[in-house]
């Protein structure tokens, strides 16, 4: 019998908590576990963390470690939470520590630390605006579905409607038949698009730059920002240049930014001890093991129903993992 068919899925949350519990001794840092799963993203939902850290006293040592793993999801919320944080640690160190993967709004909210600690196998990625999709329940790059909208519209013109007319023109007739194929069309195409977002695309654009730079300045370029006499705090160039980079100059929203890419760029990146490391690497395989058997169970609900399982918040000692939800 497997390791992961002869444990509970709630062994691996306990096992979670006590790899924390080293980690945290290791680093004579808080740590603060915020984890999700493939199906899980960030959203407006901040009161699960606001509920932990008012449960929770982390004010006794030097610096706070968080642990994350996460795909992304909204970027104001990745924003609302990365200020919750810098509130929280005040003029101690933040920290983010990147196990595998924190992409799109996970890289703007590890922005928000002094500094983002990366494994060899750790990748960051672009924030480029994000729209959700109901139909995929997922969150895509607004620019990937405007680029994609807008191809397919174009296709739709030159192949499509062309031909019609020609069908109209030759039997005036066949007109009410023609408009029984395009609005159909029509209506499928428009119900899976976002459209006012993609709307205001160069102000979405502009408004995660906004974010991430404030998030940035706050803490990982705060020593940079100039103040003059009798004016508002000025953001650094450094924040400017490092947050229109993640904004703007990536082409695909799945680009790896690794650990040297992310030096490259300006953010202020550190590698782990190599015990450290292996607790973080422990972390993670065994974040995923507690997914893999969620994934397990849930899966006869998805196969044989065609529903999928609601997202929940698993509380443990040292943070929140959020995923499907089973019952204990």
């Amino acid at each position: 019998m497997s390791e992961i068919t002869s444990r509970g899925p709630f062994d691996y949350l306990s096992e979670l908590d006590n790899i924390s519990s080293e980690l945290e001794n290791k680093r004579g840092r808080h740590i603060i576990l915020m984890i999700f799963h493939d199906d899980a993203f960030i959203t407006r939902d901040v009161i699960d963390l606001e509920f932990f850290l008012e449960e929770h006293d982390l004010s006794s040592k030097e610096g706070i470690d968080v642990v994350l793993h996460t795909l992304g999801g909204d970027a104001d919320a990745a924003y609302h939470i990365g200020i919750l944080l810098q509130k929280l640690a005040g003029e101690r160190e933040l920290s983010f520590i990147v196990p595998r993967m924190a992409k799109s709004a996970g890289t703007l909210l590890a922005c928000s630390g002094d500094k983002i600690i990366m494994t060899r196998i750790s990748e960051l990625g672009p924030v480029d605006p994000q729209v959700y999709v109901e139909s995929a329940r997922t969150w895509v790059s607004a620019k990937v579905v405007r680029d994609s909208f807008g191809q397919t519209l174009e296709i739709f013109r030159e192949k499509v409607i062309k031909e019609l007319i020609d069908v109209v023109r030759r039997a005036p007739g066949m007109s009410e038949a023609v408009n029984s194929v395009i609005k159909p069309f029509t209506e499928a195409v428009l119900s899976g698009i976002p459209i006012t977002e993609l709307g205001h695309y160069d102000s979405l654009i502009n408004h995660a730059r906004k974010l991430l730079i404030e998030l940035l300045s706050n803490k990982m370029f705060k020593r940079s920002s100039i103040k003059s006499e009798g004016s508002a705090m000025q953001q650094s160039p450094n924040a400017d240049s490092v947050a229109n980079t993640l904004v703007s100059e990536y082409s695909y929203h799945g680009k790896v930014i690794h650990l040297d890419e992310a030096k490259k760029l300006g953010l202020c990146v550190e590698e782990l001890s190599d015990e450290e490391k292996k607790l973080a690497s422990d972390l993670y395989k065994t974040a995923r093991k507690f997914f893999k058997v969620i994934d397990e169970l849930i899966m006869p609900m998805k196969v044989v129903i065609g529903r999928e399982s609601p997202i929940t918040v698993y509380h443990l000692e040292h943070g929140l993992v959020y995923g499907p939800k089973i019952e204990e």
